[in-house]
């Protein structure tokens, strides 16, 4: 949910379907008060215990910044920050980073995150649907061999 683009209400929930449950959610805000060719501002999440197994809730936080060309539609965001997710079984801390794409009604990004477990790369592309911003979502996953 968009108020006027200041303020942005998030929910992600990720169903799994081979296993016919979730796999994970969060709901948090984003906020960025400062509106130009070049944004910055801060999303915060709360990670949700949707799993059987989940005891607790964790937090996640991203320094947030956005270059957008309005005459051409394109706007590329920044995103980094870090996590505590005491949800599982033994507690994970964290990175993540990503660039995401907008042309127009098209979406593409790679995200890149960090754990002490292992290190991840996921490429997304989206077609949004609406100017409200639901979408329907592809991805690739790969995981990297090289420890921290």
């Amino acid at each position: 949910m968009d108020t006027r683009n200041k303020v942005e209400l998030i929910s992600e929930f990720e169903y799994l379907p081979e296993r016919h449950e979730l796999g994970d959610g969060a709901f948090g805000i984003k906020w960025a008060p400062l509106q130009a060719s070049l944004s910055f501002g801060i999303e915060t999440l709360a990670l949700l215990p949707v799993r059987p197994e989940d005891d607790g809730v964790g937090a996640e936080s991203q320094l947030l910044a956005t270059w957008r060309r309005h005459n051409h539609g394109v706007q590329v965001h920044v995103n980094a920050g870090g996590f505590h997710d005491p949800r599982g079984p033994k507690t994970e801390n964290g990175w993540r980073a990503s660039v995401l794409t907008e042309l127009m009604e098209i979406r593409s990004a790679i995200h890149v995150g960090l754990t002490d477990e292992a290190s991840d790369v996921v490429f997304n592309i989206w077609f949004s649907m609406n100017r409200f911003g639901f979408c329907a979502a592809g991805s690739g996953h790969n995981t990297l061999t090289h420890p921290m």
